[in-house]
């Protein structure tokens, strides 16, 4: 866990681009980025509120971006967002990466600032609820980011003005240690399903999960262990649920931060290098995840390249290969083929799309960097 950030005072390296992430969520979508502009020869320093690595710990330090630094700044309240802003400045870049852009504040920052701007938009309603971000949609001062296909329909029948300024990024910069490292579960031993994502009953379908799997004499065509990788505020009920359900044997919970409560970065990604595979279970009562915004379960599972169980429309709405789960109980493996020769072939296929969305991520922007 993070104990002293930079002091503000201190003299930052300089960069060709300043990359910050204000609120205190979504760094992992930072690195995919930084990496693609690597890829064009372009050097990065990165200020992200300190609040991240004091809840989940240092995400850039099991995924280092290429050509890049990072660090770790006070941000909240008045005097953060000026010594930010300072700090920003002294970088002198040629580019100013928002890795969250759809709030008052950061478009007033970059305006200030004056710099050529590319902001991510994950909320496209919450980016339009602020004059300030319309207007400098208006004005064309920004390059709009959005993490999916489906998202950038959204942002622009919400935001007109954005039209052309609108460009698909795919926030799959998980790839570090044993992301390339996969194999098939040993003989006798089940295959490991981890499901990303809090344990919230509003967000996700757990307790049907458990309905299902205590009403279920099959559960799969071969023995599995799901892996549960997160905290959340239903977490200890669901734990005691398990128990109380005598499917223990079917759950594998990754521990805590007793501080924080989360699991922290490292061990996540540690727990999801090790699945033979993963399940995100989009809740299926958040139709928003299909229309106007992403899970970042989803690209998780193709920056750790693991062979991925999802509904048909779920995959093809992400561009994900995938193997086959219902529609409306995604968590129903009875008639999933987890065949060795299925999940070898899905891992092979995931591999591929991860390697197809980085270059396309370097395409992406290549005309952008020549207006500089």
């Amino acid at each position: 866990m993070l104990q002293n950030p930079l002091k503000l005072t201190e003299k930052g390296p300089q960069a060709d681009v300043a990359a910050c992430q204000i609120e205190a969520v979504h760094e992992d979508v930072l690195v995919g980025m930084l990496d693609a502009l690597a890829a064009h020869g372009l050097s990065s320093h990165s200020m992200l509120n300190a609040r991240i690595a004091s809840q989940r710990g240092d995400f850039f330090e099991v995924v280092p971006p290429r050509k890049g630094t990072v660090e770790y700044l006070d941000c909240d309240g008045l005097e953060g967002w000026e010594a930010l802003e300072r700090r920003m400045r002294s970088v002198k870049p040629r580019l100013v990466f928002f890795n969250t852009f759809q709030r008052r504040g950061q478009a007033e920052l970059m305006l200030r600032l004056g710099k050529p701007a590319w902001g991510v938009v994950h909320n496209p309603t919450l980016f339009a609820s602020f004059p300030e971000c319309l207007r400098v949609a208006e004005k064309g001062q920004i390059e709009a980011f959005v993490l999916a296909p489906h998202v950038a329909e959204a942002l622009e029948k919400t935001v007109p003005t954005l039209k052309g300024h609108i460009h698909v990024y795919h926030p799959i910069g998980w790839a570090a240690q044993g992301a390339d490292t996969w194999s098939l579960p040993d003989e006798g031993a089940p295959l490991e399903i981890a499901i990303p994502g809090t344990v919230d009953y509003k967000g996700r379908a757990w307790e049907e999960m458990l309905e299902h799997l205590s009403a279920t004499q099959t559960v799969a065509s071969r023995p599995v262990r799901f892996v549960i990788v997160a905290g959340g505020p239903d977490r200890a009920d669901f734990f005691a649920r398990v128990e109380a359900l005598g499917l223990s044997d079917l759950f594998d919970f990754e521990p805590l931060d007793p501080e924080t409560r989360r699991v922290p970065h490292r061990a996540l990604m540690e727990r999801l290098y090790r699945a033979h595979a993963i399940m995100p279970m989009l809740p299926p009562n958040r139709m928003d995840f299909l229309t106007s915004k992403i899970s970042t379960a989803m690209p998780a599972c193709v920056g750790t390249a693991r062979p991925t169980l999802l509904p048909a429309h779920i995959a093809e709405i992400y561009g994900m290969p995938a193997i086959e789960v219902p529609r409306e109980r995604p968590f129903d493996l009875r008639k999933a083929d987890l065949s060795d020769a299925t999940l070898t072939t899905a891992r092979a296929a995931v591999v591929a799309r991860r390697a197809e969305m980085e270059q396309e991520n370097i395409d992406t922007i290549r005309p952008l960097l020549e207006r500089l």
